[in-house]
């Protein structure tokens, strides 16, 4: 009975110092960019960032962070709204927003882009 004892009590010390699983976590952001013309493309953006140009310098900031993305039609300015409640605008500094969807990578020109 000791030995059985014994044995479960260092199988269950071994499985402490065994590596454990590696889970892959992915940060996959799942989008709908709105066009001008109120079209809908849903989808995981290929970058995972958007660099901005603001009036305080360059900034490069992780889609996660973000609510929504608008593009002021009249100022062409983008306007970035956080989850926090936060706003930043500028100008973006691509000239276009890929998108992977279902039929593939699309390419969207940002003067198309309404909203993200």
């Amino acid at each position: 009975m000791k030995k059985v004892l014994v044995s479960i009590v260092a199988v269950l010390l071994s499985a402490l110092y065994l590596p454990a699983e590696e889970v892959q976590q992915t940060n996959v952001v799942s989008v709908v960019l709105t066009t001008q013309d109120g079209s809908r493309i849903v989808g995981s953006p290929v970058n995972a960032e958007i660099a901005l140009e603001t009036t305080f310098g360059s900034v490069s900031l992780p889609l996660a962070i973000l609510k929504v993305i608008e593009n002021e039609t009249s100022t062409t300015n983008t306007v970035l709204h956080f989850e926090n409640g936060d706003r930043l605008s500028g100008k973006w500094q691509d000239e276009a927003f890929m998108l992977k969807t279902a039929f593939g990578e699309q390419k969207v020109s940002l003067a198309l882009v309404k909203s993200i």
